[in-house]
């Protein structure tokens, strides 16, 4: 039911893209895709011939090379992003009642997960100038049930959480990295996925590192932690047929989508630094007084796995959108509403209001943003929003 209500809301306004109705569309994965289509087929023909389908080298091969890219000693692979939110919040183990602290700007991934942990989502406020929670919020909001933080890198924006997972550690609160839009992005030498206890990906197919169908992962440090999703990502089995304490579910990566991603890896950092550099000459072309774009760093903190711009008067996004799909150019709205104003859950947050998300939730649009997006078309994106 929570899905279904996100979805509704969610792509309300670019259904139509996918059937091909726009000239520039929010992205392009046909195109994206069509320079490994050899290698694809030659990973189809080799899974064929192999008939080891489930948890084979091609997995094994994936986990070792994501793990080194990321920087971390340990990769699980499951079957989508959502999955390795939910099994990594189980694999720490809280108390039944236990907060966890998260977003509510980034569509109800996290809170699911926490819901269905039985666990209460505790929603902090992001930061006055950015879409990330604010650190300092976040540890103001800390009580005794507090047990975990999980930290979304929305947008392909990075934070640094060092000074957060010092001080989280003090207390004994687990830091989880959602950082399903977040494949590459770094800290000086650090990549996101590295920083908490444990992190979480999405491979979806409109990631920065996207699969051709479902596909998450988690890495992690912690041998413990990895142990207990290695578990739970095959219903909770010790060894084969015999159950441990833990309750799992069936959530394994897919052989073949783990070849496809073997393929795409090495040339994940060619991509983001095209998504950069297309976000960039937006950044410096888009002068319309009517919206707000804002900065980031240059220093690899920021993957443009989306290009959110804002509408100063929440009352335009609407006539934006329009706009914009009148000169065929698709968008979308990431993400319009809170998590605790979300139908099925809201009477559970009444008290909840949090000025800085629901100031972002009412304003942003994001617009095409991909790898293979030509310099034209991003011109031409430019000179239209300028014109609106």
């Amino acid at each position: 039911m929570f899905l279904n209500v996100f979805y509704i809301i969610s792509f309300h306004i670019n259904y139509d893209l996918f059937r091909g109705d726009y000239l520039i569309q929010i992205n392009n994965l046909k195109q994206h895709n069509e320079p490994f289509f050899a290698q694809y087929e030659a990973k189809f023909q080799s899974f064929l011939r192999n008939g080891y389908y489930i948890l084979g080298d091609e997995v094994r091969s994936f986990e070792t090379a994501f793990s080194n890219y990321i920087g971390t000693q340990h990769c699980i692979s499951v079957a989508n992003g959502t999955d390795a939110i939910e099994l990594t919040v189980r694999a720490l183990q809280l108390p039944q009642g236990s907060e966890v602290i998260t977003a509510a700007n980034a569509a109800m991934y996290s809170t699911i997960s926490i819901l269905n942990s039985g666990l209460k989502p505790k929603f902090v406020d992001i930061s006055a100038d950015g879409y990330n929670l604010d650190i300092e919020k976040v540890l103001a909001a800390l009580t005794a049930t507090t047990k975990a933080v999980i930290f979304t890198h929305l947008y392909g924006r990075g934070t640094n959480l060092d000074s957060l997972k010092k001080e989280l550690s003090k207390k004994k609160v687990f830091l989880i990295e959602d950082c399903a839009q977040a494949h590459g992005c770094r800290i000086g030498d650090k990549k996101m996925g590295s920083f908490g206890d444990i992190a979480t990906f999405s491979f979806y197919p409109t990631k920065n590192l996207g699969a051709l169908g479902d596909g998450g992962a988690i890495t992690t440090n912690n041998s413990k932690l990895f142990q207990n999703v290695i578990e739970l990502r095959q219903y909770g089995w010790g060894k084969k047929y015999h159950l441990k304490e833990m309750v799992g579910r069936n959530s394994r990566l897919d052989e073949l989508q783990a070849a496809f991603l073997n393929t795409k890896l090495p040339h994940l950092d060619k991509f983001n630094a095209r998504r950069i550099e297309i976000a960039e000459t937006y950044l410096k072309g888009i002068t319309n007084s009517k919206l707000l774009i804002r900065k980031w760093n240059n220093d690899g903190s920021y993957v443009a796995h989306l290009f959110p711009v804002e509408v100063k008067d929440p009352a335009l996004r609407p006539l934006l959108a329009a706009y914009l799909g009148e000169n065929k150019i698709g968008c979308d709205i990431h993400y319009p509403v809170p998590d605790y104003k979300q139908t099925p859950i809201k009477t559970l947050f009444e008290s909840t209001r949090l000025e800085n998300t629901e100031d972002r939730c009412n304003k942003v649009l994001t617009i095409p943003c991909y790898p293979e997006l030509e310099n034209e078309n991003v011109k031409y994106i430019i000179e239209k929003i300028n014109k609106w």
